[in-house]
């Protein structure tokens, strides 16, 4: 398992932006489209909010969902690409998406 190998344990989950966002044990953050998860994408605000981090820290539930989610679907993707005005990649990590939020920003104020 990658939390096994890599010692990465799920620390905590929040969601903005259409994107969920996992903060793990070792201080790095991932994104990750919530259209990735279907389940997530149709849940209201309050259910995304009600989840589980597993005991062993690789996995997330959400009993009013009746979803789980592998440490590794949230921080693993084979998604290309990227852009300006709308992300195309399917995750991030967290300088990915600070380089992209700046572009943004910048072009905002040109």
């Amino acid at each position: 398992m990658i939390n096994n190998t890599l010692n990465i344990h799920i620390k905590k989950i929040c969601f903005s932006n259409g994107f969920i966002i996992t903060t793990t044990t070792d201080g790095s953050i991932f994104y990750r489209r919530l259209s990735a998860f279907p389940r997530l994408i149709r849940a209201s605000s309050s259910d995304l909010l009600n989840y589980k981090i597993g005991k062993h820290g690789d996995d997330v539930r959400w009993e009013a969902l009746d979803e789980d989610i592998h440490i590794s679907s949230l921080i693993n993707s084979s998604c290309e690409g990227d852009g300006i005005d709308e992300p195309k990649k399917d995750f991030y990590t967290a300088d990915e998406a600070t380089r992209f939020m700046e572009q943004r920003i910048r072009k905002m104020f040109k």
